[in-house]
């Protein structure tokens, strides 16, 4: 299982978050070394992962998130 940055990640691909391809259909978002869910390949969107991302930070980390622009 190869770990990878991906586009769908955006901003947050620099504050520490992957994908990692955990089959042919499904990928696990990490943060760190934490993961902190799998999503569908079929299913998934950018603005869904950076939700999660943002959603992360905003729990566990006292942030609001990445802004993008």
């Amino acid at each position: 299982m190869a770990e990878e940055e991906m586009p769908e990640l955006g901003e947050y691909a620099r504050h520490g978050f992957r994908l990692e391809h955990l089959d042919d259909h499904m990928v696990a978002l990490f943060h760190d070394d934490e993961e902190l869910g799998a999503f569908s390949q079929m299913g998934a969107t950018a603005d869904s992962i950076q939700s999660e991302c943002a959603r992360h930070l905003a729990d566990k980390h006292g942030g609001e998130g990445v802004k993008t622009t």
